[in-house]
């Protein structure tokens, strides 16, 4: 808006610089034809109006349009800036939002691998626990069967059939010890697109690792080992 009033300001200047000179020339010119005194006769000085109004009617008049044209652009011009300037404010809201938006984004991605990682944390955690209980219960199989086995080999009686069936749990354990180590590593390096996905790769894998064992298999299992240590004892005696 002060850029458009100096431009204004400046072309009256300049417009009215040419007129005060063509005044002066005017009254030159005037005085120097029809002399230089101050007439009495009101005819003259009606003259001398009509030689004014001729001389600066049209230039005062031509000044005038030049004038509204030179506002009409001014005005153009200022139309031109202020919707560019507001074109250049909207593209900075918008980038400043589309800015926002990603930063929300990060932080949202951000927070989901949290979650997810957390997630992945406690189910091995879940694993590692399940491997602990099942790497103790084939430890103590282990060492009954050793046990049972030196027995057998130094003549002592051992009941082959309950060899046989801790030797069949002891294995069943093993392979499962196995399948839950192997679910851990396939948890560890398998990419799931969400945390449902995962929960749920988890309960079928471990639905299928434990089809095997029931709870009464568990505790045949620490029967067994129970078992074949009273028979170990026996035997000694």
């Amino acid at each position: 808006m002060n850029k458009f009033l100096r431009a204004l300001n400046s072309f009256w200047l300049v417009s009215l610089l040419p007129i005060l000179i063509s005044f002066a020339l005017a009254i030159y010119l005037y005085r120097l034809k029809f002399g230089g005194e101050l007439s009495s006769d009101s005819s003259d000085w009606s003259n001398f109006g009509s030689y004014i109004g001729g001389v600066f009617g049209p230039l005062v008049s031509f000044v005038t349009l030049l004038a509204v044209l030179k506002t009409v652009y001014l005005q153009r011009e200022l139309l031109d800036t202020q919707r560019d300037e507001f074109k250049s404010m909207q593209d900075l809201q918008k980038a400043t939002f589309d800015s926002q938006q990603e930063a929300l984004k990060q932080a949202a991605e951000m927070a989901r691998q949290d979650q997810y990682h957390r997630t992945l944390e406690h189910l091995l955690s879940m694993i590692d626990r399940h491997s602990v209980l099942y790497g103790n219960i084939v430890g103590r199989l282990s060492q009954s069967l050793d046990v049972m086995a030196n027995w057998a080999f130094e003549g002592k009686p051992v009941r082959e059939e309950h060899l046989v069936k801790l030797a069949a749990k002891n294995e069943r354990h093993k392979r499962t010890l196995t399948n839950l180590t192997m679910l851990a590593i396939d948890l560890s390096q398998s990419n799931f697109a969400s945390i449902e996905e995962l929960r749920v790769f988890y309960r079928l894998e471990m639905q299928k690792i434990f089809a095997a064992e029931s709870v009464k298999d568990e505790s045949d299992s620490e029967q067994s080992v129970r078992a074949g240590q009273a028979a170990a004892v026996d035997s000694g005696e």
